[in-house]
């Protein structure tokens, strides 16, 4: 469980909460997750929960490396929610409740280019104590990519239909060695293109979309390969582990 700290300096009303999912490892679309809110003090039970919630990628379905997704609160049965925040702090995150490995759990992303957020975000592991993430050694500086929002009105929820209808591309294996192969069913694959990127953004290969790539000749390193249709938003991307 990871939460973030916030202060309302008058009271208002919490509507929903905005996240940013970085595309980050394999399993990202098994992953489902609670948001989890406390009001005043970081302790007990959370003042509010929202249960079995899952990601959603929106640079799946459009071009976009910034993309917050929007849920609106909603109770037990489903009818929209609000918690009350008095002036002072109250704590917005998530619980991870599906089984994940490491690394491979639920991610939001870290803004590195503003403000350092680090002692406002707690952590804990089942029933241990909240913990400050500002006491861990080797976590890069930044502000967690979570948005509570607040006022009169919910946010407009993020549509999902447009994901279930698109097709999904899926590269493997993963870890790579000599070739990789592409499975993307795509209608009109001749007017797609593919892009590979190296660590550095820099591009290492620019071409049709095709079933396998030849990745004998790059270094070892970590890469993403996009996949993407010119002319309109559709665009995919996928990381790629290059283990020549």
């Amino acid at each position: 469980m990871l939460v973030s700290r916030f202060t309302a300096a008058v009271e208002d009303t919490l509507q929903g909460v905005q996240f940013y999912f970085p595309i980050s490892h394999d399993q990202f679309l098994n992953q489902q997750f609670d948001i989890v809110i406390w009001v005043g003090e970081l302790d007990g039970e959370p003042d509010f929960r929202m249960e079995d919630i899952s990601p959603f990628y929106l640079n799946l379905v459009s071009d976009s490396l910034q993309g917050y997704i929007s849920y609106p609160l909603m109770d037990e049965l489903g009818q929209p929610a609000t918690v009350l925040i008095p002036p002072g702090d109250f704590y917005v995150g998530w619980e991870q409740v599906s089984p994940c490995d490491a690394f491979e759990c639920t991610s939001v992303g870290l803004d590195r280019s503003g403000s350092d957020g680090r002692s406002r975000l707690y952590y804990r592991f089942e029933d241990d104590p909240w913990t400050s993430l500002d006491s861990l050694s080797g976590i890069p500086p930044g502000e967690l990519m979570i948005r509570p929002v607040v006022g009169s009105e919910p946010p407009l929820p993020t549509p999902v239909e447009e994901k279930e209808r698109r097709p999904m591309l899926t590269v493997y294996p993963n870890p790579v060695r000599g070739q990789v192969y592409l499975n993307f069913p795509a209608d009109q694959p001749q007017r797609w293109r593919m892009v590979l990127f190296n660590s550095l953004g820099q591009a290492v290969y620019d071409g049709m979309l095709q079933e396998n790539l030849s990745v004998q000749e790059f270094s070892n390193g970590i890469y993403w390969l996009k996949v993407y249709r010119p002319g309109s938003t559709q665009t995919y991307q996928r990381k790629l582990v290059i283990a020549n």
